[in-house]
């Protein structure tokens, strides 16, 4: 009985290394962003666009020409007129789309595998 209570824990123990986690990101810009905008809020849309394969940079807090090029990258995929600039509506579909997404965590299927004999 305890070989198969180790071994159970053992398995939970390498399913959990094998989880994916899809972070909770409900992105909630509250101010209109642009060119040479440096802020919190910056960071929080680079990380959205990070996350979403539109900026290839890691976030900065620094809204440069690699943000805008990113913007509007996000924007043209998404049927906004393409500007660079984060007004209401980028900022709503930002918003949309984020919040809407699962945020909660996948596991592999492994998991779902019982142990029900001993070891020997």
């Amino acid at each position: 009985m305890k070989k198969v209570l180790l071994y159970s824990f053992s398995f939970i123990l390498i399913a959990a290394a094998h989880t994916t986690w899809a972070a909770p990101l409900c992105v909630d810009i509250s101010t209109n962003l642009a060119y040479k905008s440096a802020n919190s809020s910056v960071t929080t849309l680079q990380g959205f666009l990070q996350t979403n394969k539109y900026l290839t940079t890691n976030p900065t807090g620094f809204y440069g020409t690699a943000t805008v090029a990113a913007v509007k990258k996000f924007q043209s995929a998404n049927g906004i007129n393409s500007t660079g600039m984060v007004d209401a509506n980028t900022r709503a579909h930002i918003q949309s789309l984020s919040c809407t997404a699962d945020a909660a965590f996948k596991v592999q299927s492994a998991v779902n595998f019982r142990i029900t004999t001993p070891l020997q």
